[in-house]
C-alpha cells in the first residue's frame, strides 16, 4: 500500500474519530448541562464532509461515475451528504418521539441540514482543487 493511500486512510479515520468524539461529548455534556451550540455545528459540518468523502471514494474506486461532468459528480456527492443529513434528522425526530423528549426547533433542523450541505460542498471543492493542482504538475 502506497504512502499516499495510507495517509488518506489515516486522515479519513482521524476525521471520523474526531466527529465521534464530538458526538459523545455533545451527548454526555447535554445530559447535565446544555451543550455548547458550536458542538452541533461542528458535528454536522464534519459529518457532511466525511459522508462526501466516503461517497466519492465509493464512486471513484468502483469506477461508478454517473456522468463525465465533474460538476454533476460534485452535485451527486453533495446530494448524498444532504440525503444522509435528512435521514439523520428523521432519526432524531423518531427517537425523540418514542422517548418523549423535547423536539428540536425547525430552525435547528434547517441549520443542521445547511451545515451538512456546506461540509459536503467543502469536500467537493477541496477534491476539485486537489485535482486541478495535480493536473497542473
Amino acid at each position: 500500500m502506497g504512502q499516499t493511500l495510507k495517509l488518506k486512510y489515516f486522515l479519513a479515520g482521524l476525521l471520523l474519530v474526531i466527529a465521534i468524539g464530538f458526538y459523545f461529548f455533545n451527548t454526555h455534556y447535554s445530559i447535565a448541562n446544555p451543550a455548547p451550540f458550536y458542538t452541533d455545528l461542528i458535528l454536522h459540518f464534519l459529518g457532511g464532509f466525511w459522508i462526501a468523502g466516503l461517497s466519492s471514494y465509493l464512486l471513484l474506486t468502483n469506477n461508478f461515475r454517473l456522468s463525465r461532468s465533474a460538476v454533476l459528480n460534485g452535485l451527486i456527492i453533495v446530494g448524498f451528504s444532504i440525503f444522509i443529513g435528512v435521514a439523520w434528522e428523521w432519526y432524531e425526530y423518531v427517537v425523540a418521539s418514542i422517548v418523549g423528549i423535547k423536539q428540536d426547533p425547525l430552525d435547528d433542523v434547517f441549520g443542521d441540514l445547511l451545515l451538512d450541505m456546506l461540509g459536503g460542498t467543502a469536500f467537493a471543492l477541496f477534491y476539485k482543487l486537489k485535482a486541478l493542482i495535480s493536473d497542473s504538475k
